[in-house]
């Protein structure tokens, strides 16, 4: 890494090294990021606490104050937004049993399966209250860096008890994509 320290023109700045390169070979032009840790003009937002994907990973939560915010390390690429909860509420499902419909009995969800798209992290749960988180890292991602997208299918078994209803409830609380495509469940009843 390298801190530029003065401009002298479009071909040329002056830069102090922060951090060894890997090389001394020459690094083309395309392979270069500027960074930046704190954004400003955000006059607009003074006082509110902002969500920060920053390099791709959700990081620590800022607070605009005089119009502008401070990152917790340099970033290349950032976006701030106020945050909210993207929530998705199923409908209670009626699933048949021996006796024909379940209605009215108590029942369980014991396995959902979810199709997603281009998604980073959700949690799921029967309700707003009870909710599990879904994770999305693999042993292969780098540490230190954002989790990337995904797109599969994921098998899960959300916690909770019996009870007179069987609904799945989805939540995305982070500044991250999520794209459900599809949800299957399967309950028991208590007959």
């Amino acid at each position: 890494k390298a801190l530029i320290t003065s401009f002298t023109d479009t071909s040329n700045v002056v830069a102090t090294i922060t951090t060894d390169f890997a090389s001394t070979s020459a690094i083309a032009s395309g392979s270069w990021n500027l960074s930046i840790n704190s954004v400003d003009g955000l006059d607009y937002l003074e006082g509110e606490v902002l969500q920060v994907v920053a390099n791709g990973g959700e990081t620590p939560t800022v607070t605009v104050s005089s119009g502008s915010v401070t990152l917790d390390g340099q970033y290349n690429v950032v976006t701030l937004g106020l945050g909210y909860n993207a929530d998705i509420q199923l409908l209670d499902i009626d699933p048949s049993s021996d006796i024909g419909t379940a209605f009215g009995l108590r029942g369980k969800i014991h396995e959902v399966g979810i199709e997603y798209f281009e998604t980073v992290g959700l949690e799921i749960g029967k309700d707003s209250d009870n909710l599990d988180e879904v994770l999305f890292r693999t042993g292969i991602d780098n540490l230190g860096e954002g989790t990337p997208v995904s797109s599969g299918f994921k098998r899960l078994y959300p916690k909770g008890g019996w009870g007179d209803t069987m609904s799945l409830f989805i939540r995305q609380s982070g500044p991250l994509p999520m794209t459900i495509k599809s949800v299957t469940l399967k309950g028991k009843v208590n007959e």
